[in-house]
C-alpha cells in the first residue's frame, strides 16, 4: 500500500454520491444515467498544503467482491470548459477502467494558483493518487496518467517522478518550457496571449508571470533557467528511460506555445516504448475539441495505448505506428514503423543567387558562377516598419502573391515546377553563410508552395535573432524550420523567402541593418528537403527527376 503522509488525512468530498445503475448524477450540467456504473461523482481532493482540487470520479460496475481495475488518471489543461474530458472520462471507464479527472491548482474548480508543472503540481498528484487509492477499487500495479497541454507536461513529469505510474500520454505538451517560450533569440506570440489574455491570468501569481516575460524577453539567468527546468519533462527524461515507462506523444504543426520539433527530439530520446502523433492545428486543437467527442482519433489513440500496457490481455492488440503524420489539407495519415527510417531520403536544392531584380533560384546542382557574389537582405529603415506591412502581411498571414512580395526587403528563391509529387516529411533545414553589418541581425525564412500563378502558401518557417557578432565578418548558420508534412503537388513549386521580421514571432524592432547572403565556391547555401521517397515515386539518387525537364 502506497505511503500516505498525516496530513492527507483529513480528506473530504465537496459533492458526491453513488451513481448505482440507473441512477442519474449531474457532472457539469451533463447527466450519467443508466450507465451501468457504480460510481460517478465529483469531489474534492485536499493537497498537502489544503489546497482544494476539484475532481471527478467514475468506478466501472463491480461484479464481484473485492474486484480491482485498472485506472487512468486525466489531468485537466488550464483552458478548463464546463464537462472537460467528461466524453471521453465516460468513454474510457466504459472500457474497464477506474477514471478520475482532476484540475491542476490554479485551474477550472481547483483553488490555488498556477504552477505549470513545479514541485506543487508533482505533489499534487501524489495527493490525488493516495486519495484514489484509498477511495476507489484500483490495481495499484496498473495505473496510467494522461494528461493534455500543461495537464500533459505535469503527466509526463510524474510519469518520470512516480514509479506507480506505468504508461502515460500527453496530449498536446510542450517539453521544454524555455525554448517554447523564446527560441533561437526569437518569442513565441502565444505566450503573450497566455500571460495577458483571458480568466487565467489572475491565477499566475507575480513571480510566475514575471518568469514567463523574462523568458519571452530572452533572458536567460541561472535561478530562471532552473526555474524553467523544474517545470521541462526534457529535465527528467533520464527517468523515464531507466524504467522504460512507455510514453505516447501528440502534437500540433501550429502550436503557438509549443516547439513541435523539440517534441520530436524528445521523442527520439526515449528509449522506452514511444509513439508520436503529429496533427494538423494549433496548441492542444485535436485533443481539446476531441476531448468532447466521442470520435477523435488522438483519443482512440490514447485508449489504445492505455489498453496495450495497462491490461496485460490487450497484448495480442495488432501493432501500432510508431510515428504518424497528419498531411496538411487531409485526414490522411502516412506512419511510420520507426523514425527515422529508410522510407525518408533527403532532397538538396542549392540557391543561386538573384540578378538586379526577379527571383534566385533553388536548384538541384550547385550555383556555379565564376566571380564571388552576394544577395543584400535589409531591414526597414528606423520608424518605416509600418511601411513594410504588406509584405509582413503576404509572409505572416501565410498566403501571398509572390511577385507582390517587396524586393527590396526580401530575398526570394523559386524551384522549378515538379513533374512529380514532393511528399515533404519531417524537418528541412537551411544552411546559409552570410555577413551581417552590425553586432546584432534578425533573419526569418518561410517556406512556399506555389501553383503556376505565383500564388503561395506557407508550409513552415523559421526565424533567428543574432546579437554579440561581429559586423562584416563571414559566418554559418542553420537555420532549422518547423517538421511539416505536406505534399507539394505536380505542376506546383517551391519557394524560399527571407526576410528580417515576421509578426508570427515576438521579434525584436531592430533596424538599419544588413545581412549579404554569400555565394561562391565555398559558400553555398542549402536547403534540405526531407521526403518519402515511396510516395514521390523517384529513386533518391535520382532526384533530378522530381523537376521538369532535368534527366
Amino acid at each position: 500500500m502506497r505511503f500516505f503522509p498525516r496530513i492527507l488525512s483529513a480528506l473530504l468530498f465537496s459533492l458526491g454520491g453513488l451513481c448505482l445503475p440507473g441512477s442519474a448524477v449531474a457532472w457539469n450540467g451533463f447527466e450519467l444515467a443508466d450507465m451501468g456504473f457504480s460510481e460517478a461523482r465529483q469531489a474534492t481532493i485536499h493537497a498537502r498544503d489544503a489546497t482544494r482540487l476539484a475532481a471527478r470520479l467514475i468506478v466501472p460496475s463491480v461484479q464481484r467482491k473485492g474486484q480491482t481495475f485498472p485506472v487512468i488518471v486525466m489531468v485537466d489543461q488550464w483552458a478548463a470548459r464546463p464537462g472537460d474530458f467528461l466524453v471521453q472520462a465516460v468513454r474510457y471507464a466504459s472500457d474497464g477502467f477506474v477514471v478520475l479527472v482532476y484540475q491542476p491548482r490554479g485551474y477550472g474548480h481547483s483553488a490555488g494558483d498556477v504552477d505549470l508543472g513545479g514541485t506543487r503540481d508533482l505533489q499534487d498528484f501524489g495527493a490525488v493518487l493516495d486519495w484514489l487509492i484509498l477511495h476507489a477499487p484500483v490495481d495499484e500495479s496498473r495505473i496510467g496518467v494522461l494528461g493534455a497541454s500543461a495537464g500533459g507536461v505535469i503527466a509526463l513529469i510524474a510519469a518520470a517522478q512516480d514509479p506507480l505510474v506505468k504508461a502515460v500520454a500527453a496530449l498536446g505538451a510542450w517539453t521544454g518550457l524555455a525554448d517554447s517560450v523564446h527560441y533561437n533569440g526569437v518569442g513565441r506570440v502565444g505566450w503573450n496571449q497566455f500571460v495577458e489574455a483571458g480568466s487565467l491570468p489572475q491565477r499566475l501569481v507575480p513571480a510566475t508571470r514575471k518568469h514567463i516575460l523574462d523568458l519571452q524577453a530572452g533572458k536567460r539567468g541561472k535561478e530562471l533557467l532552473r526555474w524553467a527546468e523544474d517545470r521541462s519533462a526534457t529535465t527528467w527524461l533520464h527517468l523515464l528511460n531507466r524504467r522504460m515507462v512507455p510514453v505516447l506523444l501528440t502534437a500540433n504543426y501550429d502550436d503557438e506555445l509549443g516547439n513541435i520539433n523539440e517534441v520530436v527530439g524528445f521523442y527520439e530520446s526515449l528509449q522506452g516504448p514511444r509513439r508520436l502523433l503529429m496533427t494538423q492545428g494549433g496548441h492542444a486543437a485535436a485533443e481539446s475539441n476531441g476531448s468532447l467527442r466521442v470520435d477523435s482519433y488522438v483519443w482512440d489513440q490514447a485508449l489504445d495505448w492505455m489498453n496495450r500496457w495497462l491490461r496485460p490481455e490487450a497484448k495480442a492488440l495488432k501493432p501500432v505506428a510508431a510515428l504518424s503524420m497528419e498531411l496538411s489539407d487531409s485526414s490522411v495519415r502516412d506512419e511510420f514503423s520507426e523514425w527515422p527510417g529508410g522510407e525518408i531520403a533527403m532532397g538538396e536544392f542549392y540557391l543561386s543567387p538573384r540578378g538586379a531584380t526577379g527571383s534566385g533560384g533553388l536548384d538541384l546542382r550547385p550555383w556555379e558562377g565564376k566571380q564571388p557574389t552576394a544577395n543584400v537582405l535589409r531591414s526597414p529603415p528606423t520608424g518605416a516598419l509600418s511601411e513594410a506591412e504588406q509584405t509582413l502581411q503576404g509572409v505572416s498571414s501565410g498566403v501571398a502573391w509572390l511577385p507582390s512580395l517587396d524586393s527590396r526587403r526580401t530575398l526570394i528563391f523559386e524551384s522549378a515546377a515538379l513533374s512529380r509529387l514532393l511528399p515533404i516529411r519531417g524537418i528541412p533545414r537551411l544552411d546559409l553563410q552570410f555577413k551581417p553589418s552590425t553586432d546584432a541581425v534578425q533573419i526569418t525564412a518561410a517556406l512556399y508552395d506555389v501553383n503556376n500563378l505565383g500564388l503561395g502558401r506557407v508550409i513552415s518557417r523559421t526565424a533567428i535573432h543574432l546579437t554579440d557578432l561581429q559586423p562584416n565578418v563571414e559566418m554559418t548558420k542553420q537555420l532549422e524550420f518547423r517538421v511539416l508534412a505536406h505534399d507539394v503537388e505536380p505542376g506546383n513549386h517551391l519557394a524560399l523567402v527571407l526576410d528580417t521580421q515576421d509578426t508570427q514571432f515576438v521579434m525584436p524592432e531592430l533596424s538599419g541593418f544588413a545581412v549579404q547572403v554569400l555565394f561562391s565556391d565555398q559558400h553555398q547555401p542549402l536547403l534540405r528537403v526531407p521526403y518519402h521517397q515511396v510516395h514521390s515515386g523517384a529513386d533518391p539518387q535520382r532526384l533530378a527527376e522530381l523537376h521538369r525537364g532535368v534527366q
